[in-house]
C-alpha cells in the first residue's frame, strides 16, 4: 500500500441546507429543530481511507459515534467560545463524555501531520497499545460568505479520566522557561499540586521522575 499516495487524497463536500436534507435528514431536523443557522461552506476531508483504517483499530466504535451525538453536546455547543486553547490560541472543544477533541491547527501544522501520517499509521498498526494520542480526522472548513477557512483535527482525549484516578496533572513542553505554575517560594500543600494544572519546573522539583512497571 503506497501510503504517501492516499495521504495526498481528499474528499469535498458542500455545506448547505439542500445536502444536509438530503444526506443527514436526521441531522437536518435536529438543526432546525434547534433553529440553528446553517453557516454554508465546503469541507474537505483529509486522507479518509488512511484515518479510516484508525478508526478500524479503534476498540470502542460505538462510543465514537456516542461521543459526536448533537444532542449530548447541544450545550456545550451553544457555550463554546473562542480563545480556550490557552497562549497559543487555537480553539478547543470536548465531546461531553470527554472522550473527543475537536481543535483548530494552523496550515502549517496540517502539512506537517498530512506528511507524518504514513508513518503514523504505521506505528499505530506496529503498537496498538501506543499511548500517542489517537487522531480521526483532519478537515479544512472554508465558509462561503464572510470568506474564511479553518483547519480542523479531530483526536481522542488521551486525558478523558475520571478526576478521581488522577492524581497529578503536568502540561510538559520540553522546557523550562517560564514553565512553571507554583512559584519557588512557596509550599503548596497536597490539595493545591492534586488541583492544579502543574508545568515543567513544577515537575523537576516535586515529581521528579516517573516510575513504570515493564507492563
Amino acid at each position: 500500500v503506497d501510503y504517501k499516495k492516499i495521504a495526498k487524497l481528499t474528499e469535498k463536500v458542500e455545506i448547505n441546507d439542500d445536502i444536509l436534507r438530503r444526506e443527514l435528514p436526521e441531522m437536518m431536523k435536529e438543526v432546525q429543530r434547534r433553529r440553528y443557522k446553517l453557516i454554508e461552506g465546503r469541507l474537505t476531508v483529509h486522507a479518509p481511507a488512511l484515518f479510516a483504517e484508525l478508526i478500524e483499530m479503534e476498540k470502542e466504535q460505538e462510543k465514537l459515534v456516542k461521543s459526536l451525538d448533537l444532542e449530548k453536546n447541544y450545550q456545550r455547543i451553544v457555550t463554546a467560545k473562542e480563545g480556550t486553547g490557552g497562549k497559543s490560541g487555537e480553539f478547543f472543544f470536548f465531546s461531553s463524555d470527554e472522550n473527543l477533541v475537536i481543535k483548530t491547527i494552523s496550515k502549517k501544522e496540517l502539512n506537517t501531520l498530512l506528511e507524518i501520517l504514513p508513518d503514523f499509521v504505521r506505528h499505530y498498526k506496529e503498537n496498538p497499545n501506543s499511548l500517542i494520542a489517537k487522531i480521526f480526522g483532519v478537515f479544512t472548513f472554508e465558509r462561503s460568505e464572510p470568506y474564511e477557512q479553518y483547519h480542523l483535527l479531530l483526536m481522542k482525549n488521551v486525558c478523558g479520566y475520571q478526576s478521581k484516578y488522577v492524581e497529578r496533572k503536568y502540561d510538559l513542553k520540553g522546557s523550562t522557561y517560564t514553565r512553571f505554575t507554583i512559584p519557588q517560594d512557596e509550599n503548596p500543600s497536597i490539595y493545591e499540586l492534586e488541583h492544579r494544572d502543574l508545568k515543567d519546573v513544577d515537575f523537576n522539583r516535586f515529581q521528579h521522575k516517573i516510575h513504570v512497571s515493564p507492563n
